[in-house]
């Protein structure tokens, strides 16, 4: 019975150290399965930013258009040349300042989702490592249930040669190195 108590006692000690690189593994592949869960939400969210911003770009480009007719029309019912001149000039800047607004939105949407992207991009960049570290934390587990089981029969050996030495030396004797 006394032969078996280093090997259960060693056993023990691997045990315990492979449910530990257990442990860590499955914490590192839920950061792994939480970080391709963002990088697939950023992407998505990418492109609806791209698609809200077509859509606002479309809206603002309506909206300028009906404008345009509006001056166009105010100007026309006053008896205004709308072919020269200032009227001519008026037309051309609301024009430009319509496009203008139109563009900087499409290019607030087109900034918005490169964010949103290279968010994603992280994300699926954070997902591979945790893999990697939950692989690691198993390769891990094994060498140290390998050195747990070993140092504890190490320990357990050297307890007992050391109780043997006491064990053989008559009582009320100093030991003497």
């Amino acid at each position: 019975m006394a032969v078996a108590i280093p090997f259960v006692l060693a056993a023990f000690a691997a045990v315990g150290a492979l449910k530990s690189a257990q442990a860590q593994s499955e914490q590192a592949d839920a950061a792994a399965n939480a970080a391709t869960y963002n990088a697939t939400a950023a992407n998505q969210r990418a492109t609806v930013a791209l698609q809200q911003g077509n859509a606002q770009e479309e809206s603002q480009r309506r909206q300028a258009a009906l404008a345009l007719g509006n001056q166009n029309a105010a100007m026309a019912q006053s008896g205004v040349d709308l072919a020269s001149g200032s009227a001519l000039d008026l037309y051309k800047q609301s024009a430009t300042n319509a496009e203008l607004d139109a563009l900087n939105i499409r290019y607030g949407s087109q900034l918005q989702a490169q964010g949103l992207q290279s968010q994603g991009t992280l994300d699926a960049m954070q997902s591979t490592q945790d893999r990697r570290n939950a692989s690691s934390a198993m390769s891990a587990g094994y060498l140290n249930a390998g050195a747990a089981a070993l140092s504890t029969y190490g320990s357990y050996s050297s307890s007992a040669a050391q109780l043997d030495y006491y064990k053989a030396r008559p009582m009320g004797t100093l030991a003497t190195g």
